[in-house]
């Protein structure tokens, strides 16, 4: 995943010829000690290439928490994620309290009602008037407490409300998304143990829209990274991205999912992937969802002995325009799946594994991975190691990223 963001935003021939994209990345997980492996992005490797600055938005409550995880990391700013409330329109709202569903309580209505006669009469109101139209629209004790939950979530990503009175001095999300250039990268890090998928899924969507919707010379990189854990189809964020991925022309934006889990996520996206990139697996029923979404040109016994036998670094690359990006003389492979070998990282590579070993001592699988990035392995065939870099998906419509197994 992190090679392909590298070829979007930096500047290394001949390497990449990345366009210098503005990068965000969406992250989630409870566990405190777990990090997005794109904070790699910012730290330099063995190549000697100049990383790039990175900026980790994370959840209000939990700002001290992971300030103080990330703080011996050179190069990496931690914020707290938050909002302006003159920012958040009515579908924002709904979205951030989680009144976005078919199923609606009787106070939602009036709540809806509320924002309508805000938005008709043109003005911002603050986030005090905000809560002063609920305090004065007669809403009942029995009302009052499940909208009061809804609020207090709201009020958590609010900048300048009692709760984040202390990170007053913090710049807002929108402030971010205007000061951002080109090559700048953006993790947005929801890892909180009070945080639900539900509402990481809520958040990612606002989040998102603003990015993709931000009016800006530069292009955008939206990646959702382990999207399996939060990504669900009924969601606002499913919605979201499939509206990014079908406008994303008109937006200046390329969009990039990975999971572990490709039937977790809604299956249109993989049906609108203009390249799938398979990593090694061994399980038929995921080989089998994949071959029903995209055609492969190949049973799903074919494709699951093809990905079993990836090594490290190597992987299926589907493209059903590979001769168009590659080559005329690959007129022959239109349609079919590539064997290919990812080329190393330039900057810092945070995903590696960690096995139980004595000190000093290589585990086999670094060893290995050292000896396939020196040479071509002789039993690719020749086209496939024609593309065994893949290193260049700046000009991609959208893609995604199925890694199915930890090689």
């Amino acid at each position: 995943l992190n090679s392909i963001v590298e070829s979007c935003m930096l500047k290394c021939p001949p390497v990449t010829d990345g366009s210098s994209m503005v990068t965000l990345v969406c992250s989630y997980d409870r566990t405190q000690l777990n990090y997005c492996e794109s904070i790699g992005l910012a730290l330099p490797g063995e190549t000697g290439v100049v990383a790039t600055p990175c900026i980790v938005l994370v959840s209000p409550c939990n700002f001290r928490q992971r300030q103080h995880f990330f703080r011996s990391q050179p190069n990496v700013e931690v914020r707290p994620l938050l909002f302006p409330f003159k920012d958040l329109d009515a579908a924002y709202l709904r979205m951030m309290m989680g009144l976005d569903g078919d199923m609606q309580p009787l106070y939602a209505g009036v709540l809806m009602g509320l924002l309508r006669q805000v938005q008709r009469s043109g003005r911002k109101p603050s986030w005090a008037d905000f809560l002063r139209l609920i305090k004065e629209a007669g809403f009942t004790a029995d009302q009052m407490e499940p909208l009061q939950q809804r609020v207090d979530m709201l009020e958590g990503l609010v900048q300048g409300s009692g709760p984040n009175a202390s990170l007053s001095g913090s710049s807002s999300y929108s402030s971010l998304m205007a000061d951002l250039e080109p090559g700048s990268l953006v993790i947005c890090d929801l890892t909180d143990p009070m945080i639900s998928p539900a509402d990481a899924n809520a958040t990612f969507s606002v989040v998102s829209q603003m990015f993709v919707g931000s009016h800006a010379t530069y292009e955008k990189l939206l990646v959702l990274d382990e999207a399996h854990k939060y990504l669900q189809a009924q969601g606002p964020l499913a919605d979201t991205m499939l509206t990014a991925v079908r406008q994303m022309r008109h937006y200046g934006c390329r969009v990039v999912l990975s999971t572990q889990s490709p039937k977790d996520i809604p299956q249109e996206f993989l049906e609108l992937c203009s390249l799938t990139v398979m990593h090694r697996m061994f399980s038929p029923t995921w080989a089998s969802h994949l071959c029903r979404c995209l055609y492969l040109g190949m049973s799903s016994s074919e494709l699951i002995d093809a990905l079993s036998s990836c090594g490290v670094g190597q992987c299926l690359l589907f493209d059903p325009h590979a001769s168009k990006r590659l080559g005329t003389e690959l007129d022959s492979l239109e349609g079919t799946c590539l064997k290919v070998r990812i080329r190393p990282r330039l900057t810092k590579d945070a995903g590696s594994s960690m096995r139980a070993r004595k000190t000093g001592e290589t585990t086999p699988e670094r060893e290995e991975e050292r000896e396939a990035v020196a040479a071509p392995s002789a039993e690719m065939p020749a086209r496939a190691r024609d593309v065994r870099a893949v290193s260049d998906c700046s000009h991609a419509a959208g893609g995604v990223w199925s890694r199915t197994s930890s090689t």
